[in-house]
């Protein structure tokens, strides 16, 4: 920067160490490809050839794409499918197992109703049938008024 060729660039009129007016380069002045049209040919050959190569491997990633996509357009349907099946068959397990708690808790009401009938005869039944024992006092005493009263019927006798 500060140089002449430098200050040259900012001012188009303005001339070069030589004097003579030149283009606003950086360094040497451009000359052109000096051999003929070939060289212009073979750049848009080339170009050409990347445009080309450029076009062919958008088509093939576009192809790719497509085909990833129909892929996964594929799988999520079938995903989509099995999901549904499955979310049908847990509502109608859901709903039987639903229906079958309504059934067993009116079962298990009826159960306890009979278990406190059945508690309650069984209540009666141990009082008439089970000897609930007695006290050694209370066997003792009875023994004493047996033996009293069966002196008394043999004296009466």
């Amino acid at each position: 920067m500060g140089s002449d060729k430098w200050n040259a660039l900012a001012n188009p009129n303005q001339s070069t160490d030589n004097g003579k007016a030149e283009k606003q380069t950086f360094g040497d002045s451009y000359k052109g490809n000096q051999d003929g049209a070939t060289g212009v040919l073979a750049m848009m050959e080339v170009i050409r050839s990347d445009f080309a190569n450029l076009a062919a491997d958008t088509k093939a990633g576009e192809v790719a794409s497509l085909a990833s996509y129909d892929e996964f357009t594929v799988e999520s349907k079938r995903n989509l499918a099995v999901k549904s099946k499955k979310l049908e068959l847990n509502e109608s397990d859901k709903a039987s197992t639903t229906r079958k708690m309504q059934e067993d808790s009116g079962d298990l009401k009826s159960n306890k109703d009979e278990l406190v009938a059945a508690e309650r005869y069984y209540s009666k039944l141990v009082a008439q049938c089970v000897d609930k024992g007695s006290s050694y006092e209370d066997r003792t005493k009875a023994r004493a008024a047996e033996i009293q009263s069966l002196k008394e019927a043999l004296k009466m006798l």
